[in-house]
Order: structure tokens, then C-alpha cells, then sequence
């Protein structure tokens, strides 16, 4: 569905749904599909999560994974948001819910794997469409377990199967300079071409040249933590610059071994 996002989540135990419609420039709306009763009290509630477009069925759906209860994270009351830590009850990665955005009816979906991620909040998600259109792969990477660490792993959610893997990225910087202490959280992806995830900003517990000063005690990015970085989907192996041989996408071998496809 070209032109619309949609919303869901909240600190406050929202539940339901909002659509940004920009479709049409000259009519740019915000709708709350919830208020209009067309979602069910079975959407869910999450925080934190991470959500993206999957085009299947007539105008697409959405796949919302991970996060952590509202409901816990509101019942504690602290000096500072951030003091929060270790409070934390995180949603497990056993269920993601689907979003129809035909019908506005929400999903829940049980996923399985050999291991499956651990909960957490502020990772990002990235999609990859097999060119035989028989998968949809979701790259997950990075995040925050309880708000106090940053996690620095990657996994694929395989949809439709929804089996988890786990993959064992290449060439990570961060994790070469700062073995088990790197990683990230706050982040965002965008992906091209189905084959290149950018991964944006986002934030750190480790010591930097350019601390913050804050009550996360976290420094924002600088040279060892880039805040730009490129990870080809089709290999896993994080890459220095950008380059076009790259564009075009095939399921990783970690994938197929597991699912079949091309």
C-alpha cells in the first residue's frame, strides 16, 4: 500500500492502530482506525517493537515482532524514563502478530527455529523478497534486552514459514574492535534492492570519544561505531562502501539450507 504508514504501541497501553495516509499530497490525513471500529480488542499491545510492510494479499499487511509489555513498563513509577532498567518485561519472539490492512484485523502467529532470538526492544528490521516470490526474508539486528545493554546478533525471520535463524554475520567491525560489549540500539534500517540494509544512527553502552551526557549513561556514534552501516543481505557480511555489483538479491545459503528457495 504505496503512500500509507501505519502505528501501533505505546508507554500508555495503546492499543489499536493509526494510518498516515500521504497518498494523495494535496489530501495528507491521519485516521484512527481503531476509533472507527474496525479493529478488534485482539490487537496487541507492545512497546519498543519493531514493524514492517509485507506486500502480500490485496494491499499488503504488516508483521510486528519483539517489543516489550506496556502494561508492565507503566505500573513502575521512576525519577527519569530511562530509570527503567532491568523493568523492562520483554514481549517473546515465540509469537509475531500480522496486520491485515484490507480487513483491520490483527494476527497473532506462532514462529519456531532451532533457537529463537531473545526478547527485546529498539532493534530494526529490514525485508528481503525472494526472486522466485516464494519467501519473504526479515532481517532483525541489534536492540536492547532490558534497556541497559546493546545486543550486536542477527536473525531471519522467514516468512512464510516463520522460522527464526540465526545468522553468523562477517566483516563486523564493531564486534571485532569491541568483541562481546558492541552492539547497538535506537537504530533504524532501510533497505535497497531487497540485497543492501542501511543501518541509521542509534546508540551504545560503551565508552566513546564523544560522550553524552545523559542519565543512559550511552555515547552517540563516532569512528569505530559508524552512524551509517551496510550489511548485504544476501551474504551477511558487512561491507565498507556501497557498490552496485551488489543489487541483486539471492537467499543466503543460512536461509535456504533451512527452507528451500532461491
Amino acid at each position: 500500500m504505496y503512500g500509507a504508514s501505519f502505528f501501533t504501541g505505546g508507554a500508555n497501553n495503546v492499543r489499536g492502530v493509526l494510518a498516515f495516509d500521504a497518498s494523495k499530497p494535496t489530501h495528507i490525513s491521519w485516521k484512527n482506525l481503531t476509533q472507527s471500529g474496525g479493529i478488534s480488542d485482539n490487537s496487541p499491545q507492545v512497546i519498543a517493537g519493531g514493524m514492517v510492510y509485507l506486500p502480500v494479499g490485496k494491499v499488503g499487511a504488516s508483521l510486528l515482532v519483539g517489543g516489550a509489555d506496556p502494561i508492565v513498563f507503566a505500573s513502575q513509577t521512576f525519577s527519569s524514563t530511562w530509570m527503567k532498567d532491568n523493568k523492562w518485561s520483554m514481549i517473546p519472539m515465540d509469537v509475531v502478530h500480522l496486520y491485515d490492512i484490507e480487513t483491520n484485523v490483527w494476527f497473532p502467529v506462532t514462529t519456531s527455529g532451532a533457537t529463537l532470538p531473545s526478547g527485546r526492544t529498539e532493534f530494526c528490521l529490514g525485508v528481503s523478497r525472494a526472486p522466485d516470490d516464494s519467501s519473504f526474508q526479515v532481517t532483525m539486528y541489534g536492540g536492547s534486552p532490558y534497556n541497559t545493554r546493546s545486543l550486536d546478533d542477527v536473525w531471519v525471520l522467514s516468512v512464510p514459514s516463520f522460522r527464526w535463524i540465526s545468522v553468523n554475520d562477517t566483516n563486523n567491525q564493531e564486534r571485532l574492535s569491541d568483541g562481546p560489549e558492541a552492539g547497538r540500539n535506537g537504530h533504524t534500517c532501510a533497505m535497497w534492492k531487497d540485497s543492501q540494509m542501511l543501518v541509521l544512527g542509534g546508540i551504545y553502552a560503551r565508552p566513546a570519544a564523544t560522550p553524552i551526557g545523559s542519565d543512559r549513561k550511552v555515547s552517540v556514534c563516532d569512528t569505530v561505531y559508524s552512524p551509517v552501516r551496510l550489511l548485504d543481505t544476501s551474504t551477511y557480511t558487512w561491507q565498507s562502501g556501497y557498490s552496485p555489483e551488489f543489487d541483486t538479491y539471492t537467499v543466503p545459503m543460512v536461509v535456504s539450507d533451512v527452507i528451500g528457495g532461491e
